[in-house]
């Protein structure tokens, strides 16, 4: 935090909608067994973009990238597509700051802040 009681700058929106959707996600961790382990993941190919949170619960993966972005372009997507191939892969998230829900082509579910607490709320995230 810059000691700033004004708007959020640009620079801050992107580490402070990631820190509030990890703290969202611990919390339903403990409240409601949301995961056993999360992670961060990044390929050994550095060509792609890591995933901001990895879940594990059992031998199911769920992968969910932040970004603080009104408009998506195929690079936001990267890490999410490279991880693909991960055994045990259950489903993949994009949370971004636009103006609609939506799934792009090759199946990654693109949700906003509030369509991502429901998802939390309604015990669905995994079964998206």
């Amino acid at each position: 935090m810059k000691r700033q009681l004004g708007p959020v700058n640009a620079e801050e929106r992107g580490p402070l909608l990631e820190g509030w959707i990890a703290v969202l996600l611990r919390i339903y961790a403990e409240y409601r067994d949301l995961y056993k382990e999360c992670f961060y993941w990044a390929p050994t190919d550095s060509r792609a973009t890591e995933v901001d949170f990895l879940l594990r619960r059992g031998r199911e993966y769920l992968a969910l990238e932040v970004k603080a972005t009104k408009h998506l372009a195929s690079a936001h997507f990267g890490g999410l597509r490279a991880i693909v191939g991960l055994k045990g892969f259950s489903c993949r998230i994009l949370v971004y700051t636009g103006t609609r829900t939506l799934k792009s082509e090759d199946g990654i579910d693109v949700y906003l802040p509030e369509t991502f607490l429901h998802a939390l709320a309604d015990n669905t995230l995994w079964t998206k």
